[in-house]
C-alpha cells in the first residue's frame, strides 16, 4: 500500500479520533477501486468483504452521535 498507507497513518496522528476512520475509509475506497481496476475486482467475495467492512466501520463513525444528547 506504500506511499497511500503512509498518508494516512501521518494524517491520523494530525486528526482527531472521528476523522481518522472517515478518513481511511475514503482512501481504502479508493485504493479497492484502484485495485479492482486492474487485478482482483470487487466480486471476488474474499476482497468485497475487507474492503465492506473496512468502509463500513468508516461510514458508520462518520454518523457518530457527535452532539446528540440521548439522555433524556
Amino acid at each position: 500500500m506504500g506511499i497511500p498507507l503512509t498518508v494516512i497513518v501521518i494524517s491520523g496522528a494530525h486528526a482527531k479520533r472521528d476523522e481518522i476512520l472517515p478518513l481511511a475509509a475514503y482512501w481504502i475506497g479508493q485504493l479497492a477501486v484502484l485495485h479492482s481496476q486492474i487485478d482482483f475486482s470487487l466480486e471476488i467475495p474474499g476482497f468485497s468483504v475487507a474492503i465492506c467492512t473496512l468502509i463500513g466501520i468508516g461510514l458508520a463513525q462518520s454518523a457518530s452521535g457527535r452532539g446528540l444528547n440521548l439522555t433524556h
